[in-house]
């Protein structure tokens, strides 16, 4: 997505090593566009947070809003107290 020149959220960790990170973050700075990672299931609870912002004008008119999770993690990290 960066590469296309789109802004991101991502959860963390955004990458595997700091090299990588690294990297990304610098892609982003050439592209000109916003990367970032944020806490774990930060947007979760059916995006009531992001709905409220979106709804207070933070973006302008939004037409799509699309989320995939894509990691090398399992899908629920079992020593974790949630």
């Amino acid at each position: 997505m960066i590469d296309r020149g789109v802004h991101v959220l991502m959860e963390k960790p955004i990458t595997s090593t700091v090299e990588q990170g690294e990297a990304l973050l610098e892609l982003a700075k050439r592209k000109g566009v916003t990367a970032g990672g944020g806490p774990h299931r930060a947007l979760q609870s059916g995006g009531d947070g992001l709905r409220r912002r979106l709804n207070d004008g933070m973006a302008g008119r939004i037409y799509k809003i699309a989320a995939q999770r894509l990691s090398p993690y399992p899908t629920r990290i079992g020593d974790a107290a949630w």
